[in-house]
């Protein structure tokens, strides 16, 4: 089974050295984390998560939670897409209008997952491919349950 680890740093060194340290043993891919103490700017955002990409060929998840002061919006998961392998967001902002906006403007160049526990089901219908959060790892079969339902259209058993 792959392996995505999850790294988290407040500096760009950081997120590197835990990068290069969780691909040598296997890691598939990695949700990075940005730590931070005060906002900052897209741009700033960026050259974060440009940073951790260059430092692997694997896959890169961004982690959009406003909660720990990281938000990805629309523009910036927009510029997100232009490197290779930032593929995918996992929103933790329960905002699906959020989502929304940004769904349309990537299209397919970025999977999204969602991370708040209370709309997954919303998440898949505005065309999310999972769900990372805690209560999946907590009743981790009625995740797969809910995964399953939705994949076979039993929205019965979604809502």
């Amino acid at each position: 089974m792959p392996v995505i680890a999850g790294v988290a740093a407040f500096s760009i060194e950081g997120i590197r050295q835990q990068i290069v340290h969780y691909e040598a043993p296997g890691a598939a891919g990695f949700v990075v984390i940005m730590q931070r103490y005060f906002p900052l700017t897209d741009a700033e955002q960026y050259a974060f998560y440009a940073a951790a990409a260059q430092a692997t060929d694997l896959p890169i998840v961004v982690y959009s939670n406003p909660l720990l002061g990281a938000t990805i919006t629309p523009d910036l998961a927009q510029r997100l897409t232009a490197i290779p392998n930032v593929r995918y967001i996992k929103d933790a902002s329960g905002k699906t209008g959020t989502l929304l906006s940004i769904q349309n403007r990537v299209g397919d160049r970025f999977g999204i997952f969602a991370a708040s526990a209370h709309i997954p089901a919303a998440v898949f219908e505005l065309g999310g491919i999972g769900w990372m959060a805690g209560p999946a790892c907590v009743a981790p079969h009625a995740a797969v349950a809910l995964w399953r339902s939705w994949g076979r259209r039993d929205r019965s058993r979604m809502w």
